[in-house]
């Protein structure tokens, strides 16, 4: 074999590597996603059920304390030091750990703080910034980890499981980042409310909550809700407060799917299903977008609900959402105002609509008509395709280079078998 043909042949062997690494690239990021699989019954088992929550008289554990200064109170406390960082060396048991420095990380190092089940609280942060906890497991308090009054605080890749009441509760805090946490068994999963000041620019990514009353209640402005697996919860997430972005959740089963009061949101490429009273409910709110959303196998689509008789729900964008097997499509309980269904070309989905295209252009020849101030100009006649059907493709270039690539080494070594 000369030269000249070898060396193109590696150029063609390198193009076809590249191409398949890459189709397999953009499509497996380097986040690993996580699969829930949830019992199909689920809502029958919850339907027309209210929490119930058992009084205990709390039980004052003793500390251990990582003082501003450094220093960890007592001293034979199993948190090994070095540095900026402070890493579990065994498991703490029966204690609260407060944390008073700020610009550290607290590595847990797969280890547990565990209390008992009427235990107030097992981590505590307050007026300091910049701190990490990150590693550990936090079990049997009433409340999990508790943070007032901080900022730049980063919760992630712990697991919390079996709280009485918050798993995590951010009060008055600016910059918080809580992601990659697996959360079972609580009352409420994630909580961040404005009681001692505001609460702004939080962002909750890629937790997988399970088994909770309610799962995010997010209040103040400028928050992210991303990538999250959520089933098997009453109420997945509820947002208060305004310039909100909702994105790529996947929610399973429960009451309301996603509960909204406040303006300028983005709700955008969610998977809703199995809700026994709504995929979406929106208690007030003005010029948001909700768009590429599949809301399936609910009661109903969407509820404008009349929310203290005062609701007010006009001028927000829906379109490209997908509405699916649902008992309803959209209910409107406040006074009728006007929003738009379409992008000015492009509408809805809704199965339950018969309409005609005659000329094939993929939009039904008729509106779909919610009422006189809702209308769906231009109903889409099959399902809107996100971008993740698209990103399909990648890996099928991926599989098919990648195939293509190992014949054609096989057949090399084939090749220069045959001359020796």
């Amino acid at each position: 074999m000369s030269e000249r043909i070898k060396i193109g042949i590696g150029i063609a062997l390198a193009s076809i590597l590249a191409l398949s690494l890459t189709g397999i690239s953009y499509y497996f990021p380097s986040i690993q996603e996580e699969t829930i699989v949830v019992p199909d019954l689920f809502i029958e088992e919850i339907e027309g059920k209210i929490p119930t929550y058992t009084v205990m008289i709390p039980i004052n554990l003793p500390n251990i304390t990582i003082r501003a200064d450094g220093t960890v109170d007592p001293t034979d406390a199993p948190i090994q030091w070095t540095g900026n960082t402070y890493s579990l060396t065994e498991d703490i048991v029966n204690y609260t750990l407060r944390i008073q420095r700020d610009n550290i990380v607290i590595d847990g190092d797969g280890h547990k703080i565990q209390g008992v089940r009427n235990a107030p609280e097992g981590i505590v942060l307050q007026n300091i910034s910049n701190v990490t906890l990150m590693n550990m497991e936090v079990t049997q308090f009433w409340y999990g980890t508790s943070l007032t009054n901080c900022s730049n605080m980063t919760i992630t890749a712990n697991t919390i499981t079996n709280i009485g009441s918050r798993a995590i509760i951010i009060d008055s805090c600016n910059n918080s980042i809580i992601s990659d946490n697996k959360i079972n068994s609580v009352g409420t999963a994630i909580e961040i409310t404005s009681i001692s000041g505001f609460s702004v620019n939080s962002t909750v990514a890629r937790n997988v909550i399970t088994n909770a009353a309610l799962g995010l209640t997010i209040g103040g402005s400028f928050s992210t809700i991303t990538e999250n697996n959520l089933a098997n919860i009453y109420i997945p997430i509820g947002v208060t407060g305004n310039q909100t972005t909702i994105s790529k959740n996947r929610i399973v089963n429960g009451i309301d799917g996603i509960m909204v009061t406040g303006s300028y949101r983005t709700i955008y490429r969610n998977i809703i299903s199995n809700f026994s009273e709504s995929g979406m409910t929106i208690n007030s709110g003005t010029n948001s977008s909700i768009y590429e959303n599949k809301v399936s196998h609910s009661e109903c689509a969407i509820i404008f609900r009349n929310y203290e008789d005062t609701s007010i729900v006009e001028n927000n964008t829906f379109y490209r959402n997908n509405f699916i097997n649902n008992t309803k499509t959209i209910q409107v309980e406040s006074p009728s105002h006007q929003n738009y269904w379409d992008n000015g070309s492009e509408g809805n989905y809704w199965s339950d609509y018969h309409g005609t295209d005659d000329n094939g252009d993929g939009v039904g020849d008729t509106s779909y008509v919610i009422d006189e101030n809702n209308i769906d100009r231009y109903p889409l006649m099959t399902p809107y395709e996100t971008e993740q059907t698209t990103n399909m493709l990648f890996v099928y270039l991926g599989i098919i280079g990648l195939v293509v690539f190992a014949v054609i080494v096989v057949g090399i070594m084939f090749v220069n078998r045959r001359k020796k």
